[in-house]
């Protein structure tokens, strides 16, 4: 019997998949671009493909040889109280925002909905697509492939920040912050088995990000190289 195509070209099918990720991300902004809509009504349209990314998503998972399990949505119980301290690094990295600049002023209760769909809808949709079927797909190479080549194709896709006009130091460790998360998440989901927890964090991490002001002075980059630094270690301790 014919081997899936997955599994007789995992980098093949890894990239193709990730592209569609994008795909349906950069044809939901170009919409809103081309429209000229109001900021919130963008988001809830970019939000609209984003989900009907998804939905592509879960289908190539069903329609692939593995389950759905397989891809994270199960997961093994916790080894005890253990287990929760995997996750407390990564909510060390939301609490220093949020207590070094708190919450943006000004923002009606309409924009904090629409952010909180629109960040649940990319959490749910890149976790689907990286931490769900670019790892799974690598592992039909190794382990050590699914766990290193689906972060470095989510840490280079932020390398798009550089087109938006950003610092080039700050776009720079902004790489470096998204490669470590898929460092971290890849090796968080081998081994748990939980992708709805990624998908909550990951939800969580971009909604921080939308509600707390956008600041780009020196006190940003320390904040983001703390950041980078708690990742690094968090990703050293998960792989011993």
């Amino acid at each position: 019997m014919k081997q899936p195509f997955s599994k007789r070209y995992p980098l093949a099918a890894a990239a193709l998949v990730a592209f569609i990720c994008v795909l349906f991300t950069a044809l939901g902004s170009a919409l809103a671009q081309i429209l000229a809509l109001p900021d919130t009504t963008g988001h809830l349209v970019i939000a609209a493909f984003l989900a009907v990314s998804t939905l592509v998503g879960l289908l190539i998972m069903k329609r692939s040889p593995d389950t759905l399990a397989q891809y994270g949505f199960g997961g093994q119980p916790f080894a005890g109280a253990a287990g929760v301290w995997f996750y407390l690094p990564l909510v060390l990295i939301e609490i220093l925002p949020l207590a070094i600049y708190g919450v943006a002023k000004g923002q009606s209760a309409g924009y904090y909905a629409t952010m909180l769909l629109f960040t649940i809808m990319i959490g749910f949709n890149e976790e689907t697509y990286f931490r769900g079927l670019v790892l799974r797909f690598l592992q039909n190479k190794s382990m050590r492939w699914a766990i290193w080549g689906s972060s470095v194709i989510f840490g280079l896709l932020h390398s798009a920040n550089l087109l938006g006009g950003k610092d080039v130091l700050y776009t720079v460790l902004q790489i470096l912050f998204a490669f470590l998360v898929g460092l971290v998440l890849a090796e968080l989901l081998v081994q748990t088995g939980r992708l709805w927890v990624l998908i909550v964090w990951h939800a969580a991490h971009d909604f921080i990000s939308y509600i707390t002001p956008e600041v780009l002075d020196a006190g940003a980059l320390v904040l983001l190289g703390a950041q980078v630094a708690i990742l690094l270690v968090y990703v050293v301790v998960l792989q011993k």
